[in-house]
C-alpha cells in the first residue's frame, strides 16, 4: 500500500498553489520593467563599447591624440620657472632684557652656571638648575646664603638676582 501512495504522489498534477508560483516565476522574466532594464544595459554596454574604440584610435593616430610630448614639456617647464611667492618668516624674537648667568653651589663641590633672564619665575629656574645638575626640580631649594628657600612663585628680579650672582642650593629629600 505504501508503494502505490508514492507511485499517486508522483502521477499527480501539481497544485493550483504550486501552479501560481510557477507562473509568477514565468511572468517575472517577462516583465517590461526588467526589459526596458536589459535593453538599457545593452546600450550602456554598446557606449562602453564605442568609448574604448575611440580611445584606441585616438592614441594610434598622432592628431586625434592630444597634446605632443613637446608641447607638454613645454607646459612643465613654464610651470617650473614660474617662482611661488614665499611668505616672509616672522622676524625673529629679540628678547627685551639681557640674559644673566646665576652660578648655582650646592656647597659639596658641585657648581653650576645656569644662563637665564632676571624676569624668569623662581620655579623655572629651578627646572634649569634640575636638568644641568640632574635632580627633580621639587627636590631643589635655592637660596642666598643665610636667607630663606626662595617662592617659587616669584621672579629672579624680585629677589634682586642679577648677572653674576651665587645662589646656594639645598638637595630637599623629603626626609
Amino acid at each position: 500500500m505504501a508503494l502505490r501512495f508514492k507511485e499517486r504522489k508522483k502521477s499527480r498534477s501539481p497544485s493550483p498553489r504550486q501552479r501560481r508560483g510557477r507562473d509568477r516565476q514565468r511572468n517575472r522574466s517577462r516583465s517590461p520593467l526588467r526589459d526596458d532594464q536589459r535593453s538599457s544595459a545593452k546600450t550602456s554596454r554598446k557606449t562602453d563599447e564605442r568609448r574604448k574604440r575611440e580611445r584606441r584610435k585616438r592614441s594610434q593616430s598622432p592628431q586625434l591624440a592630444g597634446p605632443t610630448e613637446e608641447v607638454q614639456k613645454a607646459a612643465e617647464e613654464k610651470i617650473v620657472d614660474k617662482p611661488k611667492p614665499r611668505p616672509k618668516p616672522a622676524p625673529a624674537a629679540v628678547p627685551q632684557q639681557p640674559m644673566i648667568i646665576v652660578h648655582v653651589n650646592d656647597r659639596l663641590g658641585t657648581k653650576a652656571s645656569v644662563p637665564c633672564f632676571a624676569s624668569d619665575p623662581i620655579k623655572l629656574f629651578k627646572a634649569q638648575v634640575a636638568a644641568q645638575i640632574g635632580r627633580q626640580p621639587h627636590e631643589i631649594l635655592l637660596k642666598r646664603q643665610s636667607e630663606r628657600p626662595f617662592n617659587d612663585a616669584l621672579t629672579l628680579e624680585d629677589y634682586g638676582i642679577s648677572n653674576g650672582v651665587q645662589l646656594d642650593l639645598e638637595l630637599d629629600t623629603g626626609d
